[in-house]
């Protein structure tokens, strides 16, 4: 590779390792979430607490903070999300406590969400490209593969030597280190506009709460995965799974958005709805049977949708029904309704599963789960909503 396009290109590798670096540490203490509950006396109840913790951080920025890149430029913001998450990191290295841990969560959801859209809006205005939909191709694979990985480092670093503050924590400390001073010694300034409102609310396009629910059952899904799924992996003494579960549950809908991109909007949710119904399935027979191999089929195949079909599918839909200048008021409101699945269900499970143990609260969910399904795939079939405005 030409040495000069190498040097050209560096502060679009500095905006894309950003990503990498926040998403790798969201995941990154999820092997340690029972050893931290236990030592603390913590229930699963609270430890689903500390798990959506992330989702506040996340939100506060994603939705009030929606434009704060705009007004005061690109690389500001990233680099106050480095921090962000390098503070976060550092706490539980440093002390590795489920208290901490809830901060620690907090720390790294702002960290998400002010390098997302800050970075992702770095490189399509700075990818010189014909597809202008490469940018965010990039992005989502990036982001992706950091969610995947966080744990899978954990569990490996685990099985080199057991440790409260594994070899994992001290790699991605130094990782968002280096990727802190790359980012203020390559990344270009962007002109700031101080007219712009840094608050921009999300909406809620007509005709489209089907797409919405969609994908906060899709993603509600993935953090069961990540959080009860786990914990029961760990009470079976199969902690050194749970990295290679996470990453199949996130990091397959990744692999598999290239085949997700060639159906049209409302078939791809319907293979994603139809996915997810039978992932999760599969996990319940893998937890009954105490059977890895079923518990990682479900994952890959409920990722397949929430990062895959309905993801792609709905994001599309939400886009096709907006108008022009609302469109990333609309995508903020799709996030919206993802992150509540993700983290809200996650939390009632917890505290559930703290009566009834968690077999049969996942159980119960799996009601949910089956009845959701079956009233989103009616729905889509009957109401012609999906034919999309043009």
């Amino acid at each position: 590779m030409d040495p000069n396009k190498l040097s050209k290109n560096a502060h679009l590798f500095a905006a894309g390792i950003s990503l990498y670096v926040v998403t790798v540490s969201v995941n990154l203490q999820v092997p340690l979430y029972s050893t931290y509950a236990r030592a603390g006396n913590y229930g699963n109840g609270f430890t689903t607490v500390v798990f959506a913790a992330y989702i506040s951080g996340l939100l506060c920025i994603l939705t009030l903070l929606g434009g704060i890149s705009d007004r005061f430029g690109r690389k500001p913001v990233i680099t106050l999300g480095l921090i962000s998450s390098f503070s976060s990191t550092l706490l539980m290295t440093l002390i590795p406590h489920m208290k901490t841990l809830l901060v620690s969560r907090i720390l790294q959801g702002i960290g998400v969400g002010l390098c997302l859209g800050s970075a992702t809006a770095y490189l399509s205005e700075n990818m010189n490209t014909v597809n202008p939909q490469r940018a965010a191709y990039v992005a989502s694979l990036t982001t992706s593969f950091g969610f995947a990985t966080g744990a899978l480092l954990t569990n490996l670093s685990l099985l080199y030597k057991f440790s409260l503050s594994p070899l994992s924590y001290w790699a991605i400390l130094c990782l968002n280190f280096l990727c802190f001073i790359f980012v203020i010694i390559t990344l270009r300034n962007n002109i700031y506009s101080p007219s712009i409102k840094i608050i921009r609310l999300p909406i809620f396009p007509t005709d489209t709460l089907v797409f919405h629910l969609s994908i906060m059952l899709a993603w509600s899904v993935t953090g069961i995965i990540i959080s009860m799924v786990s914990l029961q992996l760990a009470q079976y003494n199969l902690s050194q799974w749970i990295g290679i579960v996470i990453f199949s549950a996130v990091g397959t809908g990744t692999f598999i958005q290239p085949l997700a991109q060639r159906f049209p909007p409302y078939q791809s949710i319907r293979i994603g709805c139809t996915l997810i119904l039978v992932g999760y399935l599969l996990l319940l027979l893998g937890i009954y049977s105490s059977s890895v191999v079923f518990v990682i089929l479900g994952s890959v195949m409920a990722g397949s949708s929430c990062y895959g079909f309905t993801y792609l599918g709905g994001l599309a839909a939400i886009t096709i029904n907006s108008k022009s200048q609302e469109k990333s008021r609309a995508v903020s409101g799709f996030f919206l309704f993802a992150y509540i699945g993700f983290s809200l269900p996650s939390v009632v499970v917890g505290f559930v599963s703290d009566l009834i143990g968690i077999n049969y609260s996942l159980s119960l969910f799996g009601i949910v789960v089956l009845f959701s399904t079956i009233t989103l795939l009616f729905h889509l079939r009957t109401k012609e909503s999906f034919k999309f405005k043009k």
